[in-house]
């Protein structure tokens, strides 16, 4: 198996939890030691799979991995070590182009993806994990 590389990545506490960019696959790094540890495959997803997320982020002890060529949302619980997804139906085409070009905003409980090609945006209510278009 190739060395993964990060894709995309957030610091909580002292672990660095990542999304690898050349499979499917989310790591932990202990800051401390060094260690990486493999946690699981992303829902939904083919193991070999690459470029599935382009930028992540922590909300309320979830990380929100937003997406680049997947078609969804991927939520990682950091309490609970499980995860979760949220299915973007209308950004299919887009992906199956090559990836998605956007600008992600949040403000308090929601992110807001810009696309440059899709109108007018996706907000995410980062407090009940629903998309509204």
């Amino acid at each position: 198996m190739n060395d993964a590389v990060i894709s995309c990545g957030v610091r909580a506490g002292e672990q660095i939890y990542y999304s690898a960019m050349n499979y499917n696959a989310l790591f932990r790094v202990d800051i401390r030691t060094g260690t990486a540890h493999f946690l699981a495959q992303f829902e939904n997803e083919s193991i070999t799979e690459a470029y599935l997320h382009k930028r992540c982020f922590i909300y309320e002890g979830k990380i929100i991995f937003v997406p680049y060529r997947s078609h969804y949302i991927h939520i990682f619980d950091l309490s609970e070590q499980k995860q979760q997804s949220i299915f973007l139906d209308r950004c299919t085409d887009i992906v199956q182009r090559g990836g998605m070009n956007y600008e992600i905003a949040q403000i308090n409980n929601v992110a807001y993806m810009f696309f440059e090609n899709v109108a007018p945006y996706i907000r995410l209510d980062l407090d009940e994990l629903t998309i509204t278009y």
